[in-house]
């Protein structure tokens, strides 16, 4: 998948270049990764955020996560950035892997070069 990735997100940069809006990355990532590599993915995914209050047998929902892209099969998240610093984005990726049951996290970089860290 590490592959994967770097292809996609190469072709993606090579083609658009830095300074886009992260929904212009998004798009053109997720359609790189349907149509060049036959991955089944969604955008702009929500995922319920659990608090299990003391005392309470339940858990309650209290708020949500939206992953930039979730890939299917194996299941990975993608959170995407256009300007900012991959360590801060790690945090909110590795949040993203917990709430959507995934494998994998990776966060994509589009600023100055493409960069990819692995959560």
């Amino acid at each position: 998948m590490d592959d994967i990735l770097r292809r996609a997100a190469d072709n993606v940069y090579d083609q658009l270049g830095p300074w886009q809006r992260e929904s212009t990355y998004r798009d053109a990532m997720a359609l790189e990764l349907k149509s060049g590599h036959g991955l089944i993915v969604s955008t702009e995914v929500h995922g319920t955020v659990w608090f299990l209050p003391s005392g309470m047998s339940h858990p309650t929902a209290v708020g949500t996560h939206i992953a930039d892209i979730l890939i299917a099969e194996p299941r990975i998240v993608l959170e995407l950035k256009a300007r900012t610093s991959t360590s801060t984005a790690c945090i909110q990726a590795k949040a993203y892997k917990e709430t959507f049951g995934a494998k994998d996290a990776y966060v994509v970089v589009f600023a100055d070069a493409v960069r990819i860290a692995k959560v």
